[in-house]
């Protein structure tokens, strides 16, 4: 049966190399792609830190950083009591209750519409 030798530097250099390895595919995690319609945010350790351009970034990898896309081009729209048309009705939604000497309820579809502007301030 043959003999297997154990010394320190075969683990040691084993073990280094995983160890190696696993940080590179780690740092690596932190690269990101933000398109030209879209403005990157980057959170360290969930605060804001920095606002960043369109192409190819990197951040620290998680935990330590994350990063969120916003999109600036798009209108965003919230439709309380219906859903596409008046006619896809969500009664639920739309129920108010009225303050009055005789309480009453009624029924009042809305949607709401905004746009994000990004300014960045320097201080």
């Amino acid at each position: 049966m043959p003999q297997i030798d154990f010394n320190p530097k075969f683990l040691g250099g084993g073990i280094g190399l995983i160890a190696g390895l696993v940080a590179v595919v780690w740092l690596a995690s932190g690269f990101y792609i933000v398109d030209a319609s879209q403005r990157g945010l980057v959170l360290q350790f969930g605060s804001f830190k920095e606002t960043t351009e369109p192409g190819l970034r990197w951040r620290f990898p998680t935990p330590i950083q994350t990063h969120e896309l916003v999109n600036l081009t798009g209108v965003r729209t919230v439709e309380i009591g219906y859903r596409g048309s008046e006619r896809n009705k969500v009664l639920k939604e739309a129920l108010m209750l009225t303050d009055e000497k005789i309480s009453s309820i009624f029924s009042l579809p809305f949607s709401t519409s905004s746009r994000i502007r990004l300014s960045i301030c320097s201080t």
